[in-house]
Parts: structure tokens; sequence; C-alpha cells
């Protein structure tokens, strides 16, 4: 009985595994779009609620703070090969600069534009 529970387990956390990675792989794909945890949630074919905590369970970060690193990530590559803020904020799926750049200094400590140079 011990190793039929602690095989369930297993093909639990492997369920869950596939399902954030599949999650993480929809916001790679689609960063620059609006997204929603609906539409997250549905590319893993899960509830939002249970896609949200088993993402924040097995990775120890809410998928809000993911996509917005993600968006994050990909303005800086943008800005470093020549865009502009304005630019690198709209094309990284935020919808205005401002918020982008207080989001950018709140994870970077700079500002975008003297991330730029």
């Amino acid at each position: 009985m011990e190793k039929l529970i602690r095989y369930q387990m297993q093909c639990m956390e492997q369920k869950n595994h596939r399902m954030i990675e599949q999650a993480r792989a929809y916001i790679e794909d689609h960063y620059a779009r609006d997204l929603s945890l609906e539409d997250i949630a549905a590319s893993a074919a899960v509830s939002k609620y249970y896609l949200s905590r088993m993402f924040k369970l097995v990775t120890g970060e809410n998928l809000k703070d993911y996509l917005l690193s993600v968006r994050i990530r990909e303005a800086k590559k943008l800005l470093l090969s020549g865009s502009t803020v304005t630019e690198a904020a709209y094309s990284c799926g935020f919808h205005d600069p401002a918020y982008f750049s207080k989001c950018f200094k709140k994870l970077e400590n700079c500002s975008p534009g003297s991330f730029r140079g």
C-alpha cells in the first residue's frame, strides 16, 4: 500500500511539473500579449486557481512575478540592442511606459534609460 501511495505522489509531482513547464513555455511565447491568468491556465488545461497555487508551491514565485521577470528580461535585450525605452515597453507587453519604468527599476535597481546607457 505504501508503494502505491508513493507511486501516486510521484505521478502527481510529475504532472504538476509538466503543467508548470507548459505555463512557463506559454508565457515565454506570448509575453508581449496582454496575458491573463485565465489564458495561461487554459494553455496548461487546468483551472486558474490550481495553476496559481501549484506554480507558487513548485517555483516559489507567483505567476504575475514570473511574467514580469520575463518581460523585463526581454526588454533588457531590446534596450541593449538600441531600442528606446518606449519601444521596449510596448514590445514587451506593457501598456504604459511609466509603469514599465517603475517595474524595471524595482527589479533592476536602475531606470531603463540608465540601463540602456
